[in-house]
């Protein structure tokens, strides 16, 4: 055991002895005592890539040739031997002439903030002493206004009539006026509880009001209301320019037209249904087009003309019931077979495409509900001829 301890600590000997004759001539222990002295986790992470550096450095170093005395290191030494070591943002140039900035300008700015916060307390205390000097001459101002005779009238008329319409006014002032009596003189513990309970919904009331107010922001000094930002992004030199560019570039074709046209009526102003028709043309533009020819193109009275085309088609045919005959079958509704007994016809004799015009419809509706009343008595309506939907809330 002995032997085999003493063989372990000679190869570490031999390991740190190598390692020590691998380092370069400018290699300090002060280097060493630095990166054990760091105890952040970043510091220990840069202090082992630097090691890490300067060793892979150490390594290129020794495959070049040797230097000569009257020639420059650079011209003889491999590229890699010109490389920096491994450096963190500290170590940079402009990092160190930043810092060096600050620590020049420093105090000037210390003493140019906390002057402005000093200008700004005094600026607003100023304010808040002549918000309350306005205040309270507008208080006394109020006071005196209410005092007059005129004045106190007019309250009175007014308080009189608004209690009449909203009771509940005239038994909160009711309540009021019996605790501020109340809390003149207290008989009893039942009186102190409710005088505590008024102070306390009182405090509660303003509490509530505090927590609804809203605190507008102070007034800015001068100096900061003179900067103003004007957003000039969006603003347009020359709108006709514009206006004559977009003409050139938003170009629709005949064909373009055509299919617009024939998706309008089955898709009115269904914008990206239109323009999932046409494949060159988007949905913006689709919208643009749209108003500006709607006026010569009259999308809404084709529209019209189509829907009213589409109630009326079905050509001329006779009613089952009545033989009376109709144009089209927007005069009329089919008639199916369960339903040729409320008519007075049968189902045998009644054919396939049979259809029933408005008047018989009207009276066949008619004879069915003929025998129920008008659930209200004092409907003046004339009793049965009210269909009625559903029975009243016992």
């Amino acid at each position: 055991m002995k032997a085999e301890s003493q063989i372990a600590k000679l190869k570490r000997k031999q390991s740190e002895l190598e390692a020590h004759a691998g380092r370069p001539d400018d290699w300090t222990s002060d280097d060493d005592d630095k990166e054990a002295r760091n105890t952040s986790l970043a510091q220990t992470i840069y202090a082992d890539n630097r090691k890490r550096a300067r060793t892979a450095k150490a390594d290129l170093e020794k495959l070049g040739p040797l230097q000569p005395a009257e020639e420059r290191a650079d011209r003889w030494r491999l590229c890699a031997a010109a490389q920096p070591l491994y450096n963190q943002p500290s170590d940079a140039a402009v990092y160190r002439a930043n810092a060096a900035a600050f620590r020049t300008f420093k105090r000037r700015l210390v003493a140019t903030v906390r002057r402005r916060r000093l200008e700004d307390a005094a600026r607003q205390r100023l304010t808040a002493a002549l918000y309350a000097e306005k205040l309270a001459a507008w208080v006394r101002e109020v006071e005196r206004i209410e005092a007059l005779p005129k004045s106190r009238q007019r309250a009175a008329k007014d308080r009189e009539f608004y209690e009449k319409v909203f009771p509940e006014i005239r038994r909160s002032r009711e309540e009021r006026e019996r605790f501020n009596r109340a809390g003149r003189l207290i008989k009893s513990d039942v009186e102190m509880e409710e005088v505590m309970d008024g102070i306390q919904e009182q405090e509660n009331e303003k509490q509530k009001l505090l927590s609804l107010a809203v605190i507008p922001p102070p007034m800015l000094d001068e100096q900061r209301r003179a900067r103003v930002f004007l957003n000039r992004g969006g603003r347009i030199a020359e709108p006709l320019v514009l206006h004559d560019d977009l003409a050139n570039q938003n170009v629709w074709t005949e064909a373009e037209r055509q299919t617009l046209d024939e998706r309008y009526l089955q898709h009115p102003k269904q914008f990206h249904a239109l323009s999932a028709a046409l494949e060159r043309k988007a949905t913006s533009e689709c919208v643009r087009h749209y108003y500006l020819s709607k006026k010569q193109q009259k999308y809404k009275e084709r529209l019209k003309k189509a829907r009213t085309r589409g109630r009326g088609r079905g050509g001329p045919h006779p009613c089952a019931v009545c033989q009376t005959q109709l144009e089209h079958h927007g005069q009329s509704r089919p008639l199916p077979a369960a339903h040729a007994a409320s008519y007075g016809l049968s189902e045998r004799d009644l054919p396939g495409d049979a259809r029933v015009c408005a008047a018989c419809r009207c009276r066949s509706v008619k004879r069915r509900y003929s025998h129920v009343k008008c659930p209200i008595p004092t409907c003046p309506t004339p009793k049965f001829r009210v269909k009625r939907l559903r029975p009243l809330p016992s």
